[in-house]
């Protein structure tokens, strides 16, 4: 059984932090702006954003059956207390970002069958200061968002090394067809 609880300025500080180390300073206030993280603890600790609609629906549930799910499940906290953010937010996360990469469609076609990307795949990094180590949310070729991905070489030699993979999937659409393995 699930039960849902607002998160303490702890966990809201915590998870903004790890939304703005992923995709930029600020990007989680906009993401969040006028919402409220609900916490939703059983054998592990779901992350949801509710409006205030829904907090006054929960409240009004209190001492009785707990919902199944709550609002938009944007993440999860794992057993090291890890944040790992849900497709769901990335579909939220790309109207408030720059961190974007544009991918052929040969490269939609790797990342939605779970595969890593080589820098042939790349049709447009949308944003200057990409770099090794940054998250970004894959668009497909007529910019859908599809997946989330780790950048693994700093621009200069992704170019050098076109065929190798640059660019580690990390979550993409194609992971609910395949049942989330």
């Amino acid at each position: 059984m699930i039960t849902f609880r607002l998160s303490t300025q702890e966990e809201l500080k915590f998870i903004q932090n790890a939304i703005d180390k992923l995709f930029g300073e600020k990007i989680a206030e906009k993401f969040i702006q006028n919402k409220h993280l609900i916490i939703g603890e059983g054998k592990w600790k779901e992350i949801f954003l509710v409006s205030d609609k829904m907090i006054t629906i929960l409240e009004a549930m209190a001492n009785k059956k707990q919902p199944y799910s709550l609002g938009m499940q944007i993440g999860e906290l794992d057993k090291n207390k890890k944040f790992k953010l849900s497709l769901e937010a990335v579909f939220e996360i790309v109207k408030f970002t720059s961190h974007l990469i544009k991918l052929t469609a040969k490269g939609a076609q790797t990342i939605l069958y779970g595969r890593n990307i080589s820098f042939s795949q790349v049709d447009k990094i949308c944003y200057d200061d990409a770099k090794e180590g940054d998250y970004t949310i894959l668009l497909d070729e007529n910019g859908f968002p599809i997946g989330l991905g780790k950048i693994l070489h700093d621009l200069a030699k992704m170019q050098l090394i076109r065929f190798k993979i640059c660019i580690k999937n990390i979550i993409d659409l194609g992971w609910y067809l395949r049942k989330g393995e």
